[in-house]
């Protein structure tokens, strides 16, 4: 058959085969490269969700860096993390608590194990030393921010120790604290204590 006076050759099966060769390979790197892209997505939602979760019940302060590399123990890090979420998050009810109580002997006792676990305290007179440090506090407010001095870092037999800021939204300044993060598990002292610093 003539179209506008030529003849139309057919396609030699060759040239057919390395046509769909070609197509072939082409949907094979689009597949490869969505297949890839959507695991890397997957991924990046995961890593974000479990991220989320494990940072759930944690108070990361400014300066973690720096304490994770001064840190030479052999407790989690993570446990002075959660242990910081605990303090800030409990430390106004248990101002609050202790204030109102008609016996301060009486509500730590009722509450010893969560205080020590909290707080740091180990005994009524490390708890009432705590307390009077407050005397001239009103309500703290909310937890804001939390950050390390991270010129103070000083490690003893025990313990990891450094300065802090702590904010809280009824407060017009942070209160600072000597914090000591254990370097192990031990039965006689706390993981963690915090001192407040006048």
């Amino acid at each position: 058959m003539k179209k506008n006076g030529k003849n139309k050759k057919p396609m030699p099966a060759k040239t057919k085969i390395i046509i769909l060769f070609v197509i072939l390979l082409m949907l094979l790197i689009a597949c490869v490269y969505l297949y890839f892209n959507s695991t890397e997505i997957m991924n990046r939602v995961l890593d974000e969700q479990s991220y989320e979760s494990l940072m759930e019940d944690k108070v990361i302060p400014n300066g973690a860096f720096l304490f994770v590399s001064n840190y030479e123990g052999d407790l989690d890090e993570y446990d002075f993390y959660r242990s910081l979420y605990n303090f800030v998050y409990n430390l106004p009810d248990y101002l609050k608590e202790a204030k109102k109580a008609k016996n301060l002997e009486d509500y730590y006792t009722d509450n010893k194990q969560e205080l020590d676990e909290n707080l740091g305290v180990l005994n009524f007179e490390d708890f009432q030393t705590f307390i009077d440090g407050f005397n001239s506090y009103g309500d703290l407010g909310k937890f804001q921010e939390s950050s390390i001095d991270t010129d103070t870092f000083e490690t003893t037999n025990y313990y990891l120790s450094f300065d802090m800021v702590i904010s809280f939204s009824g407060l017009d300044s942070p209160l600072k604290f000597r914090v000591s993060f254990a370097n192990r598990e031990m039965s006689n002292r706390s993981t963690v204590v915090f001192e407040k610093i006048d």
